[in-house]
């Protein structure tokens, strides 16, 4: 278990919790913008491999507390998506029922990795707070980077500690 410090820690820690989730086939880091369509939309024509999640960090927050403690809040979002069988409304249903479900499953898992990480850290002697905060609302996707998909998304905050961010020298042993 490695803390998560930057954004490559961050995905591998968001792409473990994946991994335990059976039914998600493959889990895709995106770039932002018009480039992250473009990902997606070539992922879908030409490497589909079923249920997906899709992670993108749109932006980080540096904070300071009033005890003098930094952190950095990483803006996820999560997407978890596959192709219906067919087009019909039945279809669209049950994928968006099952890609829910996969997608409260990850918070889920998540959150207890959150759990396990600050607790071994804390045993090791080092204070570590990790925070999942997922958004206050899913979203049904359907057309997304001009393919039918079906699924959900949300926004996910993750919070970590950031002096060793910020104070690298430090921690230099």
């Amino acid at each position: 278990m490695t803390p998560i410090t930057d954004l490559l820690s961050l995905t591998a820690f968001i792409e473990e919790a994946v991994q335990l989730v059976p039914t998600i086939e493959k889990f895709m880091p995106l770039s932002n913008g018009l480039k992250a369509i473009n990902e997606i939309e070539a992922y879908y024509t030409n490497d589909y491999a079923g249920i997906t999640c899709f992670l993108q960090v749109a932006e980080s927050q540096p904070k300071t507390n009033g005890a003098g403690l930094d952190s950095l809040t990483f803006l996820c979002s999560l997407t978890v998506a596959m192709k219906p069988d067919d087009p019909g409304a039945q279809a669209g249903l049950l994928a968006r029922n099952e890609t829910q479900k996969l997608l409260l499953h990850l918070l889920g898992r998540l959150r207890a990795m959150a759990d396990r990480d600050a607790e071994e850290l804390e045993d090791l002697g080092e204070p570590f707070e990790l925070m999942i905060q997922p958004g206050q609302k899913m979203f049904p996707i359907g057309l997304l980077a001009n393919v039918e998909l079906e699924g959900y998304y949300i926004d996910v905050d993750v919070t970590v500690p950031a002096n060793r961010l910020l104070f690298p020298e430090a921690w230099i042993i």
